[in-house]
């Protein structure tokens, strides 16, 4: 891909990196977990891509959500607003490849999108969801599950509002959380696996979890390291593989750094590993289609497509 239209600005100029399970190069420069702080953070980019179509979603700066077509032998263009925020803020794209559906959220409410009639379906207000719009914190998410019901945080409190993919009903749930039960945080990353398993990030402790969606529990998983600053999350592997990596995407400094979180069943912690340390200047964001992660980053005024290469060196 190369240039983008002047109507998406520089938010919109996204560039897709291709990263397979394994570790990417890291990239000269990189950045120590220690060197992250909360302060200040950046968001992640709210975007989604439609491989069948080809078609990326991107929730610019202004409360847009603009779909850019692409093809193999046309440049990238602009083709037009999907929805304009309310409040001038999209905070997280989904896409529902299945069912051609978009799913964004914005403050206080989700909005579902029939991309095959290019309409409105739905607007689902969000009962008692809090929003802390202030550098420290990062935002809210929004994740699917495989049976296209959305799973909506927010960043101030351990809930989770579930939205069925049906009939639109909303249920709030608290999550109970099996220590730290005095956490004054909610979950800034969720990542919902082929096999239906849910993981959530506490971005200030740097803390992940694994939440039964059924009892709305959740186990503090032990890991190598803090993910502190843990912005986005994605999945690869828990259906047919026995092992299941998590790619965290955590934020820092105007920089972000992605890890490889090892879920090997047996390991008494999971294993943090570095993919790309320091090498990601934010905005950015994390994909995941056809069993592969993708990096959604900004580039300025230009959008490239390239393979990051991939270390096979197995995880300790």
């Amino acid at each position: 891909m190369k240039t983008f239209t002047k109507a998406l600005a520089a938010q919109a100029a996204i560039g897709l990196y291709v990263m397979a399970t394994g570790f990417a190069s890291a990239q000269p420069g990189g950045s120590p977990l220690s060197d992250h702080s909360l302060s200040p953070l950046e968001s992640p980019t709210p975007a989604a891509y439609h491989a069948r179509t080809h078609q990326l979603f991107v929730g610019t700066l202004d409360g847009d959500v603009r779909k850019v077509a692409d093809s193999e032998t046309e440049r990238p263009r602009d083709a037009g607003r999907i929805h304009r925020s309310p409040g001038n803020a999209i905070l997280r794209i989904r896409l529902d490849a299945r069912r051609e559906r978009l799913w964004i959220l914005d403050v206080g409410n989700v909005h579902v999108y029939d991309l095959a009639r290019n309409r409105l379906v739905r607007s689902i207000a969000l009962p008692n969801w809090f929003y802390a719009d202030e550098g420290s914190k990062c935002l809210p998410d929004l994740q699917l599950d495989r049976h296209g019901a959305a799973f909506v945080s927010d960043n101030i409190q351990p809930k989770l509002w579930r939205i069925d993919a049906d009939r639109f009903s909303v249920r709030e749930r608290s999550v109970r959380l099996d220590s730290q039960r005095s956490v004054d945080a909610g979950f800034s990353a969720l990542a919902i696996s082929e096999g239906g398993v849910m993981f959530a990030a506490i971005a200030a402790p740097g803390s992940l979890w694994r939440i039964d969606t059924g009892s709305f529990r959740a186990e503090k998983i032990q890991l190598s390291a803090p993910i502190h600053g843990a912005c986005a999350m994605e999945t690869l592997g828990g259906v047919r593989s026995r092992d299941l990596v998590v790619f965290v995407l955590t934020s820092g400094r105007a920089r972000f750094d992605i890890r490889r979180i090892d879920m090997t069943p047996g390991k008494t912690a999971a294993y943090i590993g570095t993919v790309a340390p320091g090498s990601v200047v934010a905005p950015a964001s994390l994909l995941a289609w056809r069993g592969a992660i993708h990096l959604a980053s900004d580039g300025a005024a230009t959008a490239s497509s390239q393979r990051v290469q991939t270390d096979k060196t197995p995880l300790p």
